[in-house]
């Protein structure tokens, strides 16, 4: 009846007695790829249907052709937030400009050019058949991420309590104030005032589920700038410091300090690290939840 090979799903059938069971088999495996419970099994429409002699099945999978369609909305927001032109995600996708517009226009796309969306853009394929939802939240209590939070700020105090002798070793406020600094200065060039202002007042949604809070999707391209911003300032000053520290020791012939000053200039790496991973990734992940109508 049919053979999965290279991730396609080719199905053929020369027995009339096989229809209904190629019915059921393709509108269950077009179900399981849209719920995201096996997105890679891709159906080619076009060599089954070709290859097919089952006329009821032909006119199935043409029907599922016809009635694809991605959220035009969803795919013109994505490309917005990577600050793609339609030109270029059509080149990172290797297909047409003219198909871009097209989808973007009517949202009509075969399986295989949403693959190549979905892998330019380094999503799942089903999440471009999602809209974004309108308004988030119901004002809960977020449970896991207090448990979450309570287990990372143990961990982070036990570390700290382990070299209490020499807190020097992790704990550097000028380090971090510069680091947490340019990392705002940078939003605000990029992002504006108003814009990075609401990201750090959502701070509190790891913990709370805001109350019917709309227009959230607008933080998704803030959130992933502050990730690149943070190990982008996290590394500048890492640099700053083995530069100054060289000089420093080149010129006062005191290069036994070298070392030291170079651990500690990988501080601020390390600072960048925790607030893109442990802060404004998991903002952006839980934001990505909450806008997730699935």
């Amino acid at each position: 009846m049919g053979i999965i090979f290279d991730g396609y799903l080719f199905i053929e059938s020369t027995d009339i007695r096989d229809t209904g069971i190629l019915i059921v088999l393709n509108y269950l495996i077009w179900n399981i790829t849209t719920k995201k419970i096996c997105v890679g099994v891709v159906c080619r429409i076009f060599d089954v249907a070709l290859s097919s002699k089952n006329i009821v099945l032909n006119i199935l999978l043409l029907f599922r052709l016809i009635f694809m369609k991605i959220s035009t909305n969803r795919l013109k927001n994505l490309r917005a937030e990577n600050g793609w032109s339609q030109e270029q995600l059509a080149e990172i996708s290797s297909i047409s400009q003219r198909t871009v517009q097209r989808i973007e226009k009517d949202g009509n796309c075969s399986p295989e050019t949403q693959m190549a969306l979905a892998s330019a853009l380094n999503i799942s394929p089903s999440e471009l058949l999602d809209e974004y939802k309108n308004e988030i939240g119901s004002g809960v209590l977020n449970i896991g991420g207090v448990i979450g939070g309570v287990i990372l700020i143990s961990l982070l105090i036990t570390i700290i309590a382990w070299e209490w002798d020499d807190i020097s070793v992790f704990v550097n406020g000028w380090l971090f104030s510069f680091v947490a600094l340019t990392v705002i200065s940078l939003s605000l060039l990029a992002n504006g005032f108003k814009k990075t202002f609401r990201v750090f007042s959502v701070l509190k949604w790891l913990l709370k589920e805001p109350s019917d809070a709309k227009d959230t999707q607008q933080l998704l391209p803030v959130l992933r700038r502050l990730i690149v911003y943070s190990y982008s300032a996290g590394f500048f000053w890492c640099l700053t410091e083995i530069v100054e520290a060289g000089y420093y020791s080149l010129n006062t012939q005191a290069g036994n300090n070298m070392v030291s000053e170079v651990m500690v200039s990988l501080l601020s790496v390390l600072y960048g690290v925790m607030l893109a991973e442990f802060l404004f990734r998991p903002l952006k992940n839980r934001l990505e939840s909450l806008l997730s109508p699935i």
